[in-house]
């Protein structure tokens, strides 16, 4: 889920995702990268959006996949 999350506004970011005019972090970001340096900051919530996603995503489901083999029946 993460790594759909990733891909997707890594495509977004180099123009071949949605329409450029959607709003997603990707084109954001794609947008933003001209205010670099002189607004950081405007980079750094789209940013920060994308690593969350990402995080949680990955949180969430590697503790789905934990907690299912501790669930597991064991036959002997």
């Amino acid at each position: 889920m993460s790594g759909i999350s990733l891909q997707y506004a890594s495509l977004t970011f180099i123009g071949l995702g949605s329409d450029i005019n959607n709003p997603d972090w990707g084109t954001m970001l794609y947008q933003y990268r001209i205010y670099l340096f002189d607004y950081p900051m405007m980079l750094l919530w789209p940013s920060l959006g994308i690593f969350l996603i990402a995080f949680v995503s990955n949180r969430l489901f590697d503790d789905r996949e934990i907690n299912n083999i501790k669930q597991g029946t064991i036959y002997d």
